[in-house]
């Protein structure tokens, strides 16, 4: 059962109170014990020296009849036990015990406050006494008079004190109960409003939290003064609402960022055990709700990253790069730090794989750039310095080394003109103006613009019904279908055949070149509308191209809304495909029918499992 904090701070005022109260009934009493102790032994100690003058002035000598008859008369008016003792040790009188008692008593000079009356002048002394078969305090002093001496002893029975203690002990009890009784009474009503008023902070502070600022319950106004003006509650609840805000607002503002972030953030324990992930992490990783307080080394099996924990659990702060294992290849960017306020680990991880591709890809294609220009420059050079050395005086030589310098300047020029128009595109320099364009007739167009198909005797047939249009850029599509086609003869052996047709599907239509060639292995399709990309390179070279055909066709297609891939053909050869708006796109309806200048980046691309991902470019 769950106790409020009503019943907690009752309880704690009760337990209080009655600690307060048993320990001072405790040390009372035994102060009050130690104070009659004190003052009986005093009061006995003087009746022991009053009655010690009268035995000395009475001179009974040691006549037991007249000495026990001056210890009852003492006794007596005294109201305690006196007892007179030769210096032998044998009882003369005692107000307690008749004559005949006497002669039964044994000898009492061992006694304990006997023998320190006689050692020191008194004797005090607390005991058991056999002969009343009761607790006793004894005061002894020693008396002479002419040659008899002895002990004088006066006794009262502890029962006495005890009486009194007791009485003393009713009344503190009846008190501290009546004082318990008012203080509980006091506690719960306190209690009550203490209660009270917390529940109405918590009541504001959680309405505060959930971002409700209206409407919150009144808090009563207490004071308190202690040497100062007093400060009411209401001033320390409206602090409280404030930092709550505070604090509330930054929660969120982390909260946003921390689940707005690209990069990967964990949090680990002393343990190393996952406490908290971001939905970047637990994307990127594979990681549940369920990962949260499991080991990370668990979870994700890298040595690497359980290196870098470590170190970071040791308060180091250390970065570093490396692949994770997984059916993907991943490269990671991992920067680990030391949790602030334990001995954990925050690790902030950053997917580089794309960036590691891109840069392979940028010097790839510095280096292809550089081979494709060096090829044809390298033959007009070595033809031109023929012609210088003398085969320009030779006709018959001199036209062939003329026309191969200009193909070789044609493709040079070829190649440049593509490389300007790929990074126009990439630019978004590339003007795109939308309009309806029917597939059939581009077709067409393409077809006969294909003179190569009619040297290897390849057969283009379409499939395209006449009534099929999409939205698109003329020309953009133009060189779209006109470069696929190319590719697909190129490629495809004499005799052969290559298909394009057109579907709508929903709101796009797409668009094929099938062709029946050798077709393309899996690791190929991938990369295959990346620049310079080749299959063969010694195949591709005496084919011709400047090798950026498809991924000039990848970007204009992206220009224009839509997505573009590759797909195995059977029984052999390959579906080039893409997609293009249907009718006008939703986001052009109120641009201008002239056009608008589009940046190819805004818009995604297809990876060889036609997934949409970001356009990311080679």
């Amino acid at each position: 059962m769950r106790i409020g904090i009503r019943g907690k701070l009752f309880a704690v005022s009760v337990i209080l109170i009655l600690a307060v109260g048993l320990s001072t009934a405790i040390y009372l009493e035994s102060q009050l014990r130690s104070w009659m102790s004190s003052q009986t032994r005093s009061h006995l100690l003087k009746q022991a020296y009053i009655s010690r003058n009268i035995l000395q002035q009475s001179n009974p000598k040691e006549d037991i009849t007249k000495v026990d008859k001056l210890a009852d008369t003492i006794g007596k008016e005294l109201t305690s036990r006196v007892t007179i003792i030769n210096k032998q040790g044998r009882v003369l009188g005692d107000s307690k015990l008749n004559y005949t008692q006497l002669k039964t008593l044994d000898n009492h000079s061992q006694r304990p406050e006997i023998l320190r009356a006689q050692k020191s002048g008194k004797g005090i002394v607390f005991r058991y006494s056999n002969t009343l078969k009761t607790q006793m305090l004894y005061v002894a002093v020693p008396y002479a008079y002419k040659t008899h001496q002895g002990t004088l002893r006066i006794a009262v029975p502890l029962k006495q004190i005890e009486k009194t203690i007791w009485r003393v002990r009713a009344y503190i009890i009846l008190a501290s109960l009546f004082g318990l009784i008012v203080a509980i009474l006091m506690s719960g009503l306190a209690s009550y409003l203490m209660d009270r008023t917390f529940n109405k902070l918590l009541e504001n502070a959680r309405r505060i939290v959930k971002g409700s600022h209206d409407n919150l319950p009144a808090i009563q106004t207490l004071t308190v003064e202690r040497n100062r003006p007093p400060k009411k509650l209401q001033e320390t609840t409206e602090e409280w609402e404030e930092l709550i805000t505070t604090l509330t607002e930054e929660r969120n503002r982390f909260e946003a960022v921390l689940h707005n972030m690209n990069a990967s953030v964990l949090a680990l324990n002393k343990d190393l055990e996952i406490t908290m992930a971001n939905p970047s992490a637990r994307s990127h990783l594979g990681l549940s709700q369920l990962a949260i307080g499991k080991p990370l080394n668990e979870l994700v099996p890298s040595p690497e990253l359980d290196k870098l924990a470590k170190k970071a659990r040791a308060g180091q702060v250390t970065a570093s790069e490396f692949a994770l294992p997984g059916p993907m290849l991943r490269r990671v960017l991992v920067r680990a730090t030391p949790q602030q306020g334990n001995d954990g680990a925050v690790l902030v991880m950053h997917d580089v794989t794309n960036l590691r591709r891109l840069e392979t890809i940028r010097r790839d294609f510095v280096a292809n750039v550089s081979h494709e220009l060096r090829t044809p420059l390298s033959i007009i050079h070595a033809n031109t310095e023929t012609l210088l050395d003398g085969a320009l005086n030779e006709p018959k030589f001199a036209r062939k080394f003329l026309e191969a310098s200009l193909r070789n300047t044609n493709r040079l020029s070829e190649l440049i003109d593509d490389i300007l128009n790929l990074s126009k595109i990439e630019a978004g320099q590339y003007q795109i103006s939308h309009e309806e364009i029917h597939v059939e007739k581009v077709a067409q167009s393409a077809i006969n613009s294909v003179k190569a198909a009619k040297n290897k005797h390849i057969e283009i047939t379409t499939d395209v019904a006449q009534d099929t249009t999409l939205w698109a850029d003329a020309r953009a599509f133009d060189q779209v279908l006109l470069n696929l086609l190319d590719n697909a003869v190129k490629y495809t052996p004499e005799g052969g055949r290559v298909t394009i047709r057109a579907v709508q599907h929903g709101e796009y239509v797409r668009v094929e070149v099938q062709d029946n060639g050798p077709g393309l292995e899996p690791h190929h399709r991938e990369r295959i509308f990346e620049r310079f990309y080749r299959v063969d390179e010694g195949r591709s070279r005496h084919i011709g191209g400047t090798g950026l055909g498809l991924a000039i066709v990848k970007h204009l297609v992206q220009a224009m809304r839509g997505q573009v891939g590759v797909e195995a053909a059977k029984p052999s050869g390959s579906i080039f495909w893409f997609t293009l708006p249907a009718n006008v796109p939703l986001e052009d309806e109120d641009e201008d029918d002239l056009g608008s200048t589009l940046d190819a980046q805004d818009f995604g691309q297809t990876d060889s499992q036609d997934r949409l991902i970001p356009p990311t470019e080679e």
